[in-house]
């Protein structure tokens, strides 16, 4: 058994037989480390009241000792905390509509069924939220899917067979241009 934390002994991670691990009043789990870095440690957590994962950060031992980088680290938190889903939806849907690539697609596909000179005011605000509201259906379909697909590779069974296609792929990739070279 080592310490996650180094100046606390409440928080340990027995990495001999998996033992989860209590923060904050059995609120949070410690599932398993993700990564570390000079600033911090990152770990997989559960938070058994809101009945999801997420990710736990903690200092350690010789940073939280630190008055600057507790400064920072509290900074940051409070800067993740204040990101709202409707902030993440809005910031979504904006980097989707100033894609040039779909801004292109709809100034090169709109002449063809719009006159543009005859265009009023409020046509165009219908234009506008006729196409925002498709784009944003569309990037929540495919949110949506990868949500879903996101639940289904956890399971370890279909994730070997994703695996063992795509090595087959790769094989079979890598077999046919051997054979034309």
């Amino acid at each position: 058994m080592h310490s996650i934390y180094t100046d606390s002994d409440s928080i340990v991670w027995d990495s001999t037989n998996e033992t989860r691990v209590s923060l904050a009043e059995n609120r949070y789990e410690i599932l398993e480390p993700l990564g570390s870095g000079g600033q911090a440690t990152v770990y997989l957590g559960y938070d058994t009241t809101l009945e999801r994962e997420v990710a736990i950060k903690i200092l350690p031992g010789q940073r939280s000792q630190n008055d600057a980088a507790i400064e920072r680290f509290r900074r940051e938190a409070l800067r993740a905390a204040n990101h709202s889903r409707t902030g993440n939806l809005l910031t979504g849907l904006l980097i989707t509509l100033a894609n040039p690539k779909v801004i292109l697609f709809y100034l090169g596909l709109l002449p063809t069924f719009i006159d543009l000179t005859a265009l009023t005011t409020s046509d165009i605000l219908v234009v506008v939220l006729i196409v925002s509201g498709v784009l944003g259906l569309t990037m929540l379909g495919y949110a949506l899917i990868a949500s879903r697909a996101r639940e289904l590779v956890r399971n370890a069974r279909v994730a070997r067979a994703i695996n063992r296609t795509a090595g087959g792929a790769m094989i079979l990739a890598g077999a046919t241009l051997a054979t034309k070279a």
